[in-house]
Protein backbone atom coordinates (compact mmCIF):
# COMPACT_ATOMS: atom_id res chain seq x y z
CA UNK A 1 0.00 0.00 0.00
CA UNK A 2 3.04 2.25 -0.35
CA UNK A 3 2.64 5.08 -2.80
CA UNK A 4 5.06 4.60 -5.65
CA UNK A 5 7.26 7.64 -6.11
CA UNK A 6 6.48 9.68 -9.18
CA UNK A 7 5.53 13.17 -10.28
CA UNK A 8 3.81 15.09 -7.52
CA UNK A 9 0.55 16.94 -7.96
CA UNK A 10 0.90 20.72 -8.20
CA UNK A 11 0.82 22.30 -4.73
CA UNK A 12 0.14 25.91 -5.64
CA UNK A 13 -3.07 26.16 -3.61
CA UNK A 14 -5.22 26.92 -6.64
CA UNK A 15 -8.72 25.78 -7.44
CA UNK A 16 -7.15 23.31 -9.89
CA UNK A 17 -5.37 21.59 -7.01
CA UNK A 18 -8.52 21.48 -4.88
CA UNK A 19 -10.54 19.96 -7.71
CA UNK A 20 -7.91 17.24 -8.18
CA UNK A 21 -7.78 16.46 -4.45
CA UNK A 22 -11.55 16.34 -4.10
CA UNK A 23 -11.74 13.90 -7.00
CA UNK A 24 -10.37 11.12 -4.80
CA UNK A 25 -7.94 8.87 -6.66
CA UNK A 26 -8.40 10.48 -10.06
CA UNK A 27 -5.06 11.51 -11.48
CA UNK A 28 -3.06 10.04 -8.61
CA UNK A 29 -0.34 7.43 -8.60
CA UNK A 30 -1.79 3.89 -8.93
CA UNK A 31 -1.91 1.78 -5.77
CA UNK A 32 -0.97 -1.86 -5.41
CA UNK A 33 -3.18 -3.99 -3.17
CA UNK A 34 -1.43 -5.67 -0.24
CA UNK A 35 -3.01 -7.86 2.44
CA UNK A 36 -3.18 -6.35 5.92
CA UNK A 37 -0.41 -7.57 8.18
CA UNK A 38 0.40 -7.49 11.87
CA UNK A 39 3.96 -7.66 13.12
CA UNK A 40 6.06 -7.28 16.24
CA UNK A 41 5.88 -3.60 17.19
CA UNK A 42 9.00 -1.55 16.46
CA UNK A 43 10.35 0.35 19.43
CA UNK A 44 10.28 4.13 19.18
CA UNK A 45 13.18 5.87 20.89
CA UNK A 46 11.20 8.87 22.10
CA UNK A 47 7.94 10.76 21.67
CA UNK A 48 9.85 14.03 21.75
CA UNK A 49 8.55 14.47 18.20
CA UNK A 50 7.68 18.01 17.06
CA UNK A 51 4.21 18.50 15.60
CA UNK A 52 2.64 21.65 14.15
CA UNK A 53 -0.06 23.41 16.13
CA UNK A 54 -3.57 21.90 15.95
CA UNK A 55 -5.74 23.23 13.13
CA UNK A 56 -8.60 24.19 15.48
CA UNK A 57 -9.42 24.94 19.08
CA UNK A 58 -11.46 21.75 19.21
CA UNK A 59 -8.44 19.68 18.19
CA UNK A 60 -6.27 21.44 20.78
CA UNK A 61 -8.84 20.75 23.51
CA UNK A 62 -9.12 17.11 22.46
CA UNK A 63 -5.36 16.70 22.83
CA UNK A 64 -5.24 18.60 26.13
CA UNK A 65 -3.23 21.50 24.68
CA UNK A 66 -3.49 25.26 24.83
CA UNK A 67 -5.58 26.57 21.95
CA UNK A 68 -2.96 29.17 21.02
CA UNK A 69 -0.05 26.74 20.70
CA UNK A 70 1.94 27.05 17.46
CA UNK A 71 3.61 23.69 17.88
CA UNK A 72 4.08 20.95 20.45
CA UNK A 73 5.68 17.58 21.08
CA UNK A 74 3.84 14.31 20.74
CA UNK A 75 4.64 13.46 24.35
CA UNK A 76 2.63 16.52 25.46
CA UNK A 77 -0.64 14.93 24.35
CA UNK A 78 -2.79 14.22 27.40
CA UNK A 79 -3.54 10.52 26.97
CA UNK A 80 -2.76 7.16 28.47
CA UNK A 81 -2.88 5.51 25.05
CA UNK A 82 -2.21 7.20 21.72
CA UNK A 83 -3.39 5.66 18.46
CA UNK A 84 -1.52 7.05 15.46
CA UNK A 85 -2.66 6.48 11.88
CA UNK A 86 0.01 7.15 9.27
CA UNK A 87 -1.93 7.83 6.08
CA UNK A 88 -1.49 9.32 2.63
CA UNK A 89 -4.37 11.28 1.18
CA UNK A 90 -3.59 9.85 -2.28
CA UNK A 91 -3.80 6.25 -1.01
CA UNK A 92 -7.14 4.79 -2.07
CA UNK A 93 -7.04 2.36 0.84
CA UNK A 94 -6.71 5.28 3.28
CA UNK A 95 -9.64 6.94 1.56
CA UNK A 96 -11.73 3.78 1.73
CA UNK A 97 -10.82 3.14 5.36
CA UNK A 98 -11.60 6.67 6.56
CA UNK A 99 -15.22 5.89 7.60
CA UNK A 100 -14.12 2.79 9.54
CA UNK A 101 -11.31 4.65 11.29
CA UNK A 102 -13.79 7.36 12.22
CA UNK A 103 -16.07 4.66 13.62
CA UNK A 104 -13.21 3.59 15.90
CA UNK A 105 -13.05 7.21 17.07
CA UNK A 106 -16.81 7.17 17.73
CA UNK A 107 -16.59 3.87 19.60
CA UNK A 108 -13.92 5.37 21.82
CA UNK A 109 -16.04 8.45 22.53
CA UNK A 110 -18.91 6.21 23.68
CA UNK A 111 -16.67 3.98 25.78
CA UNK A 112 -15.41 4.59 29.27
CA UNK A 113 -11.94 5.29 27.88
CA UNK A 114 -12.56 8.50 25.93
CA UNK A 115 -10.22 10.55 28.12
CA UNK A 116 -7.62 7.78 28.21
CA UNK A 117 -7.37 6.89 24.51
CA UNK A 118 -6.69 9.59 21.91
CA UNK A 119 -6.25 9.36 18.15
CA UNK A 120 -4.22 11.40 15.67
CA UNK A 121 -3.34 11.04 12.01
CA UNK A 122 -0.02 11.80 10.28
CA UNK A 123 -0.22 12.66 6.58
CA UNK A 124 2.89 11.05 5.13
CA UNK A 125 4.40 13.25 2.38
CA UNK A 126 1.27 15.43 2.59
CA UNK A 127 1.15 19.22 2.92
CA UNK A 128 -1.11 21.11 5.30
CA UNK A 129 -3.48 21.81 2.41
CA UNK A 130 -3.66 18.14 1.43
CA UNK A 131 -4.28 17.04 5.01
CA UNK A 132 -6.98 19.68 5.48
CA UNK A 133 -8.67 18.59 2.27
CA UNK A 134 -8.60 14.92 3.33
CA UNK A 135 -10.05 15.85 6.74
CA UNK A 136 -12.86 17.87 5.17
CA UNK A 137 -13.75 15.44 2.40
CA UNK A 138 -13.83 12.32 4.59
CA UNK A 139 -15.19 14.14 7.67
CA UNK A 140 -12.34 12.98 9.91
CA UNK A 141 -13.12 13.97 13.49
CA UNK A 142 -9.72 13.49 15.13
CA UNK A 143 -6.67 15.76 14.61
CA UNK A 144 -4.54 15.31 11.48
CA UNK A 145 -1.04 16.68 10.94
CA UNK A 146 1.01 17.12 7.76
CA UNK A 147 4.39 15.40 7.37
CA UNK A 148 5.64 16.66 4.05
CA UNK A 149 9.32 16.00 4.87
CA UNK A 150 8.73 12.57 6.49
CA UNK A 151 10.36 13.72 9.74
CA UNK A 152 7.42 12.55 11.89
CA UNK A 153 7.00 9.30 9.98
CA UNK A 154 10.71 8.51 10.37
CA UNK A 155 10.62 9.29 14.09
CA UNK A 156 7.75 6.79 14.36
CA UNK A 157 9.83 4.27 12.38
CA UNK A 158 7.04 3.97 9.83
CA UNK A 159 8.82 5.23 6.73
CA UNK A 160 9.12 1.71 5.29
CA UNK A 161 5.52 0.73 6.03
CA UNK A 162 2.55 0.90 3.69
CA UNK A 163 -0.51 3.01 4.35
CA UNK A 164 -2.67 3.06 6.30
CA UNK A 165 -0.34 2.10 9.14
CA UNK A 166 -1.55 2.13 12.75
CA UNK A 167 0.63 2.47 15.85
CA UNK A 168 -0.74 2.02 19.36
CA UNK A 169 1.46 3.67 21.98
CA UNK A 170 1.12 3.28 25.73
CA UNK A 171 2.05 6.73 26.99
CA UNK A 172 4.31 7.22 30.01
CA UNK A 173 6.91 9.76 31.14
CA UNK A 174 10.34 9.69 29.51
CA UNK A 175 11.50 6.40 28.04
CA UNK A 176 8.75 4.41 29.77
CA UNK A 177 6.36 4.75 26.84
CA UNK A 178 5.81 1.57 24.82
CA UNK A 179 4.59 0.65 21.37
CA UNK A 180 2.15 -2.16 22.12
CA UNK A 181 0.66 -2.79 18.68
CA UNK A 182 1.21 -1.99 15.02
CA UNK A 183 -0.96 -2.88 12.06
CA UNK A 184 -0.60 -2.18 8.35
CA UNK A 185 -3.56 -2.31 5.98
CA UNK A 186 -7.32 -2.41 6.21
CA UNK A 187 -9.36 -3.87 9.07
CA UNK A 188 -12.84 -5.26 8.56
CA UNK A 189 -14.60 -4.61 11.85
CA UNK A 190 -14.03 -1.35 13.79
CA UNK A 191 -15.33 -2.96 16.99
CA UNK A 192 -12.78 -5.76 16.77
CA UNK A 193 -9.98 -3.32 16.00
CA UNK A 194 -10.95 -1.10 18.92
CA UNK A 195 -11.04 -4.16 21.16
CA UNK A 196 -7.47 -4.99 20.11
CA UNK A 197 -6.39 -1.45 21.02
CA UNK A 198 -7.85 -1.82 24.51
CA UNK A 199 -6.42 -5.31 25.01
CA UNK A 200 -2.89 -4.57 23.80
CA UNK A 201 -2.73 -1.39 25.87
CA UNK A 202 -3.88 -3.20 29.01
CA UNK A 203 -7.10 -1.24 29.41
CA UNK A 204 -9.16 -4.37 28.89
CA UNK A 205 -8.18 -7.95 29.56
CA UNK A 206 -8.34 -10.43 26.67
Amino acid sequence: MKRTMGPRVYRGGSMILLSILLAGCAGTVPQTAEPPRMEAPKAIESLDIPLPGPSSGADAAYLGLEESTDGFRMDQIKAGVLVVEVFDMYCRFCQGMAPKVDEVYELNLRSGFASEVKMIGIGRMNTALEVATFKEKYKVQFPLFPDNDLSITRALRAQDEGTPHFIVIKMAPGDQMQVVHTFTGAFEDPKVFYGVILERSGLRKE
